[in-house]
This record gives structure tokens, C-alpha cells and sequence, in this order.
């Protein structure tokens, strides 16, 4: 659980990154895509270390 939080908040520094560096200097689709893939890919570890969560503390009984 607390990799996945890790890996979150890794992909969230990276996002920074890109937005407020490689985007004020590159202004492309590529950047702004990366940014938004960076982001669902941060979401998806956030909602899995949820998912372990409430695994470990028998709020559910398996992962969907």
C-alpha cells in the first residue's frame, strides 16, 4: 500500500515537472499528453492503495 502512494506521489513530481518547466519551454501536444497520462497513471496507484486499504482493514472482501 504505502508503494503505491510512493509511486502516486513520484508521477505527481514528474507532472510538476512537465507543467511548469518542459511546458513553459516546449509547448506541444506531446508535453500536454504526457501531463494528462502522468495524472490517470498517478490516480490509478492512489485508487489501488485505497482498494488495499480497505482490503486490510475487511471493509471489502477482494479487490474489483
Amino acid at each position: 500500500m504505502k508503494e503505491k502512494i510512493e509511486k502516486a506521489q513520484e508521477e505527481l513530481k514528474r507532472v510538476d515537472h512537465l507543467y511548469f518547466v518542459s511546458l513553459k519551454y516546449t509547448r506541444t501536444v506531446d508535453v500536454i499528453k504526457s501531463i494528462i497520462e502522468r495524472l490517470i497513471n498517478s490516480y490509478e496507484f492512489t485508487i489501488d492503495a485505497l482498494f488495499l486499504y480497505m482490503q486490510k482493514k475487511k471493509k471489502i472482501k477482494e479487490i474489483p
